[in-house]
């Protein structure tokens, strides 16, 4: 084999090796958030503790809830730069206003109180939190 095969062949198997890490390196950056994931916190007036948190993931926000919490409470939702720019979940604030009552999370909206079930809805999610004991 000549010098100059011999150098082809080389540069061949580096061009290969570089793929193969190019395609794995894009392939593990997509994992980092699900398509169309929406965060969710709700904490108590003062922002002193975390009483639930929830993340969707195929139409479904998940998350926990301090049980026996109650009172008045500020929503928090936040987006990836990507959802944004698809423009996923229009008119969504940051932040909303709400309370809870009886383990039911209430978001303040200008023609009243609304579930935070129904408010969900309106974008296309099903709510399921799951009761835990003690605040974060």
């Amino acid at each position: 084999m000549s010098r100059v095969e011999m150098e082809m062949k080389m540069n061949m198997k580096a061009a290969g090796t570089w793929l193969k890490g190019a395609v794995a390196l894009l392939a593990l950056s997509g994992l980092g958030a699900p398509a169309g994931a929406l965060d969710m916190m709700v904490w108590d007036q003062n922002l002193d503790t975390k009483l639930a948190y929830g993340e969707s993931a195929g139409g479904v926000m998940r998350g926990q809830m301090v049980r026996d919490a109650s009172g008045r409470v500020v929503i928090l939702f936040s987006r990836s730069d990507p959802e944004r720019a698809r423009a996923q979940y229009p008119g969504l604030r940051s932040r909303y206003e709400g309370e809870v009552r009886g383990s039911q999370v209430l978001i303040k909206l200008p023609g009243g109180l609304q579930s935070l079930e129904q408010f969900l809805a309106s974008y296309r999610l099903k709510l399921d939190l799951t009761e835990i004991s003690g605040g974060r």
